[in-house]
């Protein structure tokens, strides 16, 4: 029709496993056949995916991206988020804290922070290089204050601009 669309669908996961786990009934195979048929949507202006980050979960916000990746058409708009687990209130403080991120266990903390590092890195770089999918997370407070992401070289900012008028173009 001649709407232009806008979708942002929250998964929270990356994998079928752990779709099954944080989110019941719902059907992985499913999930990513509707995917891929929206991608292609003419009149589809944006897409977008989240991820409601939880202990459950945090070991795929890498392969998260590479989902959001995959959804990248022609160089459309398109974004990954990131959204820290809150507190709601149906929740017990027993089950907030086998989900939550602030009282992580010490046996997962490092594992956290690695792959937020990571995220923050994917994430610094493809805002410098003008890569999609966009990156957005409301994660900071995790990440350690010492943090250092590398700068993006000449080359690989002259590369991703190729890229990017190639995917224009296909």
């Amino acid at each position: 029709h001649h709407l232009d669309l806008s979708v942002d669908i929250s998964i929270d996961a990356a994998s079928e496993a752990v779709y099954t786990k944080v989110r019941p009934p719902g059907r992985w195979d499913k999930l990513i056949k509707n995917l891929q048929f929206i991608k292609t949507l003419p009149n589809l202006k944006l897409l977008g995916i989240s991820i409601v980050v939880q202990q459950d979960n945090y070991k795929e916000m890498m392969d998260f991206v590479a989902l959001a990746e995959s959804l990248v058409y022609k160089n459309r708009a398109t974004f990954v988020e990131f959204k820290r687990i809150r507190k709601d209130p149906h929740m017990t403080d027993k089950q907030y804290a086998v989900m939550g991120l602030d009282d992580i266990p010490s046996t997962m903390r490092a594992d956290f922070q690695k792959e937020l590092i990571a995220l923050e890195t994917k994430r610094q770089r493809n805002a410098q290089l003008g890569l999609l999918p966009a990156i957005h997370h409301n994660l900071h407070e995790y990440l350690p204050s010492t943090i250092v992401i590398p700068p993006v070289s000449f080359l690989d900012r002259i590369k991703s601009k190729v890229s990017r008028l190639l995917s224009a173009v296909s």
